[in-house]
């Protein structure tokens, strides 16, 4: 059995027009805040075949009730100077536990979340970004961090090219969804 209401308007109980917040329903799916971390540090990062490094601004962020949400949307500047492939992986770290969010684990070469780069152009600075929602189920803070992984022993470059001609910024933003 389902049931139908149909109505013109609603009003308060003065005569005034009803708003949603008015009537207890405000508030989902409302931005409740936005968290931004950025890196301006020029770095290389001198990496061994299928490890994980520590790369890019990292964003904390404290949900304000267990059924939010998190907008995870990093932008990394990388360069490299040889040929190999790379992979970024996004991490939730929530006191003690880390975890990898998003990985491919399928086939025997690195896994992560997003893609990373390859070419050898040392002039070149690439940026790789991804945007991910995030369900953490906890109103504890939450850190967000990328990590880049090779399957070759290489040097990476972080906010500049190999060259180190060009150079750019890093950068994260979150942003808690109220539901």
């Amino acid at each position: 059995m389902s049931s139908i209401l149909r109505v013109d308007s609603i009003q308060t109980a003065a005569g005034g027009s009803a708003t949603a917040s008015g009537l207890g329903i405000g508030g989902v799916g409302k931005i409740g805040q936005v968290v931004q971390a950025t890196d301006t540090t020029s770095a290389s990062q001198g990496t061994s075949a299928g490890q994980f490094y520590g790369v890019g601004a990292g964003v904390q962020i404290t949900p304000t009730s267990t059924s939010s949400k998190i907008i995870v949307m990093p932008s990394l500047s990388i360069g490299n100077s040889a040929d190999g492939r790379s992979i970024v992986r996004l991490v939730r770290t929530i006191g003690a536990t880390s975890t990898n969010l998003l990985v491919n684990t399928s086939g025997s070469n690195i896994n992560g979340t997003f893609g990373g780069l390859y070419d050898s152009d040392g002039n070149v600075l690439r940026t790789v970004n991804f945007c991910f929602l995030d369900t953490p189920n906890t109103t504890s803070q939450c850190t967000y961090t990328t990590q880049i992984g090779c399957n070759t022993s290489s040097t990476l470059y972080i906010n500049r090219s190999a060259t180190n001609n060009v150079h750019g910024s890093s950068a994260m933003v979150c942003m808690e969804v109220l539901a």
